[in-house]
């Protein structure tokens, strides 16, 4: 849903993903087996891998030369703030499971899902 609003136009955090962090919140804070952290936590790699796949790749593979460096350049940048935005909404995640399994920072992770390296 995000990746849609980013791929689109960098507007805004829309209305309708403010629910995010306390949902993710309450995902995260359940006792096994409601625990969703390893699930959210992969999930969140998948999704921004499928977004590069689906979007970002196809959309490059488009263009050559100086345009294509222009096309590169736009889509780094809404990389980047998906990743500040998703990173913020999943910040519980990113406090409690990511430290306690000494995983990469969901920011790390996608910044390296856009280098090919996750």
């Amino acid at each position: 849903m995000w990746c849609r609003a980013v791929g689109s136009s960098p507007s805004p955090v829309p209305a309708r993903v403010e629910h995010l962090a306390p949902t993710i919140y309450n995902m995260c804070t359940q006792k096994p087996p409601h625990d969703y952290s390893e699930q959210l936590y992969g999930k969140y790699r998948d999704a921004f891998n499928k977004y590069i796949n689906d979007k970002v790749l196809p959309s490059l593979r488009e263009h050559r030369d100086e345009v294509l460096l222009k096309e590169l350049y736009t889509r780094w940048g809404n990389h980047k703030l998906m990743v500040r935005w998703l990173s913020r909404f999943f910040n519980y995640l990113d406090r409690y499971y990511v430290l306690r399994h000494s995983l990469p920072a969901l920011k790390d992770v996608g910044l390296l899902c856009f280098k090919g390296k996750a």
